[in-house]
C-alpha cells in the first residue's frame, strides 16, 4: 500500500509507509493523505519518531520480563515448562540406563 504525499515544492507523489517518517523529519513532505483526508505538517497531529523507552505502561507482550507482574498465567506457564523439562530428563535417563 502506498501513501499519497505532497512534497515541499508542491508536487504530489506516492511513497511506501516506511519512508514517511524520514521524509517528515527531513521536511521533504508537507502533507500526506490519511483515510479521513490530508494531514498537514504543523497543523495536524502527525506521528513522531519514538524510542522504545518512551512507553511508561506495563509490558504486556512478554510474560517473562523482569518487570512483569507474577500472575496466575505466569505461574501456570512456569509449571508447564518445569513439567516438560522433568519429562525430558526422565525419558533421557531411562534411555541412557537401558544403553549402559
Amino acid at each position: 500500500m502506498l501513501i499519497r504525499v505532497m512534497y515541499a515544492d508542491g508536487r504530489l507523489g506516492m511513497i511506501k509507509p516506511n519512508l514517511l517518517d524520514k521524509l517528515l523529519e527531513g521536511r521533504i513532505v508537507t502533507s500526506f493523505m490519511r483515510s479521513d483526508g490530508w494531514a498537514v505538517v504543523g497543523r495536524d497531529i502527525i506521528r513522531s519518531h519514538r524510542s522504545a523507552n518512551d512507553y511508561d505502561g506495563a509490558e504486556r507482550r512478554s510474560c517473562f520480563t523482569l518487570g512483569a507482574p507474577v500472575g496466575r498465567s505466569l505461574t501456570i506457564k512456569l509449571l508447564q515448562e518445569v513439567a516438560w523439562i522433568t519429562c525430558i530428563l526422565v525419558l533421557t535417563s531411562i534411555l541412557f540406563s537401558g544403553l549402559l
